[in-house]
């Protein structure tokens, strides 16, 4: 095959094939785990009748064999593994820039079906059988098998990866056979060491299956669309390098240039004079700045009395105006780029021109201070914090959503975000900035303000019928994993 040619839809069918596969798997995988939820009697009895003539027959080589094989489903093994999968099958011939963002994204698709999984696992929380019956090591919850679920993920990727690699006819149906088995083999050892039910080893199998399969029918998708995709937004990614493509229905990794925007470094302000006309737009670059607006206004109180001020440090083109109309606040913002404040303007807000570490207002003056997608952005975390916490009086309420200073943080915002439809403009961030979680409650609270944090995410229903023009926006969801997109919230005290 040259690998110049666009790849065929990737896995053992067609497009439409692996969507079946993502639904049939999900209903079952959902069924099984209402079943264990419910205390299905012929589940648990199954499970007892098969864990029992385990611990009764297995031999001390077995034992030591189960043990090896394991090993497969570990996360210290799988993501490494998927990562050098992508640099090496996907990346083949290809620029070393392109090889790695090949490899980071086979390995986030992983990475993040595990961490979905172990979520799972904690929400349904079943017991594991007796510790006296084990014969390996395992910890937590019982319910979807963790080293089974990676190891279907890993097998499958792989599968993926190398179809596009493989001639069709008997070579493939060798490759996908040899992954089956692997994620089989796996997934018995965990019932042969006796540290899971059966059941546990099946919902991970399927929840497995169902997470690959969406996700290689989400870019399956997008390959196909994105050629004909109109939104100036595409188009401004473009002129970035994309990870290189999946062979097989991934992501094809050619860029399209296009000369209408500059390149720039990395949070230069001027970014946002460049994508002016992005603003308000459904489907433009900022898309999700709207989404992420719409949460933050749900942490704004109503105004305690008529003519309360709001105040918007970073207020950008104004996108929380629509959400905190309804609450009865004068909404003044700060900002410093004159294009983005005159929008702000048209939207009925009162802009200030000014630095949000510098901000021209006296102490006191605010009920409330939002600090939206602006901490990630500024070299003076403390300053910001203490113009923020100056300007708010005491009872008043302080509103913040940033980016953590962590991995993840920098994977979903920068890594995979800007090459994602709606994510970051591309170069947007620098994760040097990105915000110590642990560093921002200490500074509002030497302010006097005591910070609740949670976790933000995109509903994943949402985002997959906004991809299909369905819905115009996507619901952001508190979760409590706060090392990626956070929301933090407190009252200043008197001090």
């Amino acid at each position: 095959m040259n690998p110049a040619e666009p790849a065929r839809p990737p896995g053992p069918g067609g497009a439409s094939r692996v969507v079946w596969v993502a639904v049939g798997t999900t209903v079952l995988f959902v069924a099984l785990t209402l079943a264990i939820l419910g205390d299905v009697a012929v589940v648990q009895v199954i499970d007892d009748h098969i864990h029992g003539w385990v611990v009764a027959n297995r031999s001390s080589w077995s034992v030591s064999l189960a043990r090896v094989v394991t090993w497969g489903g570990s996360t210290a093994f799988v993501l490494p593994a998927l990562f050098a999968v992508g640099v090496i099958v996907l990346g083949r011939g290809r620029p070393t820039r392109d090889r790695l963002g090949s490899a980071l994204l086979l390995a986030g698709i992983g990475g993040v079906g595990i961490y979905v999984g172990l979520l799972i696992n904690t929400w349904v929380g079943r017991p594991r059988a007796r510790i006296e019956d084990w014969a390996g090591v395992a910890g937590g919850p019982s319910y979807p098998s963790g080293h089974t679920t990676a190891a279907t993920l890993f097998a499958l990727l792989c599968a993926w990866a190398v179809t596009a690699r493989v001639a069709p006819g008997r070579a493939r149906v060798i490759l996908w056979s040899a992954a089956v088995l692997f994620a089989l083999a796996v997934g018995w050892t965990r019932v042969w060491l006796g540290v899971h039910w059966p059941s546990d080893v099946a919902g991970g199998l399927l929840y497995g299956t169902a997470w690959y399969a969406a996700c290689v029918a989400l870019v399956a998708w997008w390959q196909s669309h994105r050629a004909s995709a109109q939104s100036s937004t595409d188009a401004y990614r473009g002129r970035e390098p994309r990870p290189p493509g999946f062979r097989g229905g991934q992501v094809a990794g050619q860029r399209t240039d296009t000369a209408t925007t500059p390149v720039r470094p990395r949070n230069d302000v001027a970014q946002y004079d460049d994508l002016h006309d992005e603003w308000w737009k459904p489907r433009g670059a900022f898309a999700m700045l709207h989404w992420i607006a719409a949460a933050r206004a749900t942490l704004v109180p109503p105004a305690p009395t008529p003519g309360s001020l709001l105040v918007d440090i970073g207020c950008g083109a104004g996108v929380l105006a629509p959400h905190v109309a309804h609450l009865g606040y004068r909404h003044l913002g700060v900002d410093v780029v004159p294009g983005s404040a005159e929008l702000a303007r048209n939207r009925g807000i009162t802009v200030v021109l000014g630095d949000a570490r510098s901000i021209p207002l006296r102490d006191g003056c605010a009920d409330v201070v939002v600090a939206g997608e602006v901490l990630e952005h500024v070299p003076d975390l403390d300053r910001v914090v203490a113009e923020a916490t100056r300007i708010l009086r005491p009872g008043g309420t302080l509103v913040i959503d940033t980016i953590a200073a962590t991995w993840w943080g920098r994977f979903t915002s920068i890594t995979i975000g800007e090459r994602m439809p709606a994510g970051p403009p591309a170069r947007l961030h620098d994760a040097d900035l990105f915000v110590d979680r642990s560093h921002l409650v200490a500074a509002c609270a030497r302010h006097g303000v005591a910070l609740s944090l949670n976790g933000l995410r995109p509903s994943a229903l949402d985002y997959v019928r906004w991809l299909m023009s369905r819905r115009t926006e996507v619901r952001m969801l508190p979760t409590p994993v706060t090392a990626g997109l956070f929301q933090a919230h407190g009252t200043k005290v008197a001090m």
